[in-house]
């Protein structure tokens, strides 16, 4: 594709988040599509859109399971509105289906936003945000303390054997 000029308009089938992350059971915010000039969706039944000059920031994400990880591409606008579009399917997991579609897109956004002009004053990044981040980590070494350590305790103040499997059903599952 010639970077020099635009696309014409794409629509990709993809799962989105639009503003604030919610809980949900079932995503029913489903297709985006980029313009020559814009980046559009629909969202709980309302049509949205932006013209690329108002992102203000583009952040690419992988989580979840490690050998089965879901992808987001996290949009920021001028307004901090952020838009959230991954490759998991309606229930919030990776399938593997939304994959090719969703790399379509990741790289259709970056070329159109290229040929606007609009790359140059956008913050790319990629990975968690910090808070995120020292969340998830707190998580996991409160995890492995509950996981070994604390059996471990329960096992030499108690003597009950009940406690050992624990510890080395919890060291087997956090080794893995």
């Amino acid at each position: 594709m010639d970077t020099l000029t635009a696309p014409s308009e794409r629509t990709y089938g993809l799962y989105l988040r639009p503003g604030k992350s919610r809980f949900y059971f079932k995503n029913g915010d489903c297709g985006v599509t980029l313009t020559p000039e814009r980046i559009n969706w629909t969202a709980d039944g309302r049509d949205d859109g932006a013209p690329f000059a108002n992102i203000r920031s583009v952040q690419m994400e992988s989580g979840g399971a490690a050998k089965n990880a879901t992808n987001a591409c996290v949009i920021t606008f001028a307004d901090r509105y952020t838009l959230t579009v991954t490759d998991a399917n309606a229930y919030g997991a990776a399938d593997g289906k939304q994959t090719p579609a969703y790399r379509a897109f990741v790289q259709d956004l970056h070329q159109r936003l290229i040929a606007t002009g609009a790359a140059t004053t956008i913050a790319f990044t990629s990975g968690y945000h910090a808070t995120r981040y020292y969340v998830v980590m707190t998580c996991a070494i409160v995890l492995g303390i509950m996981a070994v350590p604390l059996p471990l305790m329960l096992w030499l103040m108690t003597g009950e054997s009940k406690a050992l499997f624990l510890m080395i059903g919890g060291g087997w599952r956090c080794g893995r």
